[in-house]
């Protein structure tokens, strides 16, 4: 990316009250935090609720930073840097605004064809199914790890170049209007939801508002553009009417576009046969969960819409690097293997862990250690006793919860003849604990929101056995 000054003031308009330094300056690269400043690189200072960008100017200036937004006051020292060092300082309104104004010009100026995806579950690993797929025939961008906030995307955006073919971005949201803000700032060209359920029911009124929300992909996408929807949604949507661009569905519905008709487990991840449009294929994803069939199926959709051949679908989604902390399998010794899925956690996430823990053989025991579901607001009782029910009913032996709400699962199943099932307030017990009982060949699969940090028991199983 090669943005010049004249660039700059067209892309901020009214947000821009000053500029700083040489005319000559070009912006190549946007950072926003200052500890992972390149030399060269333009500085955002964010204010966040624990803390305010500003205070890092200098700091991102001293490890080679060119330039800088800011919003508020700065030091007659930063000044003198500016002057000394020829840095390129530029005053808006708001940081924040700026960068997704700057990343908007971007977007228009390079016009690659930009890919959404939302969804209650599964963003990420889609985001990196597709990515891969495209990018072996074209240049592409994809968002890192999981950037698909109001941050995220921008920072996203602000990666392509004029070689850009395709961008894609994951949309994230836990409140109304999320979405649609999201949208006015990547204005994608085929925008795909993957699937809706109560993840961050406790942000709104019910889960019809919840609905509303996600469905703001599909009511500001361009008239022209693609929206593929999970043919799960039929019952979920009102009206497709209210979306807008033509309209297609992947999933396991007969009419469907692009459907998986079976899939299977086995030792090296799952295959799965997909016909598109009438085409037979079978895909082969090296990742634990069957309910990635769904996934596969939307990356298979998009990627034949966009003429990509079917080698590289099959390529792209068996060669693929899958995320971390997604249903990601550890072999430790002794048999041992981890399974840490605690990336993020609500109800239907939890049963796609559990079925596809079922699936897992064993030689030993099958231990999950349980973090709390967040943001379930006054349904979180209900979802943790149910989540109890599902839990004994499949092959899981002990159930290790930690967070508060996982009270209530455990008080459950406390009683069940052919479960062990013990309760924790604090997680080094929780370690101290399993790390007592566990024996050879058993397989522990950690599962929990992400504000549980589960992925340190995880660490200090693998340096226990490892070590």
């Amino acid at each position: 990316m090669k943005i010049n000054i004249k660039e700059i003031k067209e892309a901020l308009g009214s947000e821009l009250i000053e500029i700083h330094g040489e005319d000559n300056f070009v912006l190549n690269k946007v950072s926003i935090d200052s500890r992972n400043i390149s030399n060269g690189d333009f500085y955002c200072p964010i204010l966040g609720s624990n803390h305010d960008g500003h205070d890092y100017i200098n700091d991102s200036l001293a490890k080679g930073a060119k330039g800088f937004f800011y919003s508020k006051e700065i030091s007659g020292e930063t000044f003198n840097r500016i002057k000394t060092n020829k840095n390129f300082a530029v005053q808006v309104k708001d940081t924040l605004r700026a960068l997704q104004w700057l990343s908007g010009y971007v977007r228009r100026k390079f016009n690659p064809k930009v890919i959404a995806i939302t969804g209650s579950n599964g963003k990420t690993t889609t985001k990196e199914m597709l990515g891969s797929v495209l990018s072996k025939s074209h240049k592409t961008v994809i968002s890192k790890k999981s950037f698909n906030n109001h941050i995220g995307v921008p920072l996203t955006l602000l990666e392509m170049n004029e070689h850009t073919e395709f961008v894609v971005v994951e949309m994230g949201m836990n409140h109304i209007g999320e979405i649609h803000e999201l949208m006015q700032i990547a204005k994608p060209d085929i925008g795909i939801i993957l699937n809706i359920s109560c993840a961050h029911i406790g942000n709104f009124k019910n889960f019809e508002e919840l609905v509303e929300a996600k469905s703001e992909m599909g009511k500001d996408l361009k008239k022209d553009g693609l929206l593929l929807l999970n043919s799960n949604l039929k019952g979920i949507f009102k009206h497709y009417n209210d979306l807008r661009g033509r309209i297609y569905e992947f999933g396991s519905d007969k009419s469907a576009y692009c459907r998986y008709e079976a899939f299977a487990q086995n030792s090296k991840g799952v295959e799965v046969n997909i016909i598109i449009d009438g085409v037979n294929t079978k895909i082969s994803y090296p990742g634990l969960g069957t309910h990635n069939a769904e996934n596969i199926a939307a990356v298979c959709a998009c990627a034949s819409f966009l003429k990509i051949s079917l080698k590289d679908i099959e390529s792209g989604i068996s060669s693929m690097k899958t995320p971390s902390m997604r249903m990601e399998l550890k072999v430790l010794k002794d048999g041992l293997k981890i399974i840490n899925d605690a990336y993020n956690a609500n109800p239907s996430s939890f049963s796609a862990a559990i079925k596809t823990f079922d699936l897992i053989p064993c030689n030993g025991r099958k231990i999950m250690v349980v973090g709390e579901m967040k943001e379930l607001g006054g349904l979180s009782k209900k979802y943790h006793e149910e989540l109890a029910h599902e839990i004994d009913s499949s092959s899981v032996d002990e159930v290790y919860g930690i967070g508060e709400n996982t009270r209530f699962l455990v008080d459950m199943l406390k009683n069940k003849p052919n479960k062990y099932a013990c309760y924790f307030s604090d997680k080094d017990e929780l370690y101290l604990q399993i790390s007592k009982r566990l024996k050879n060949n058993d397989i522990v699969l950690l599962k929990g929101s992400r504000a549980n940090g589960l992925e340190s028991i995880e660490k200090k199983l693998t340096e226990e056995r490892m070590g």
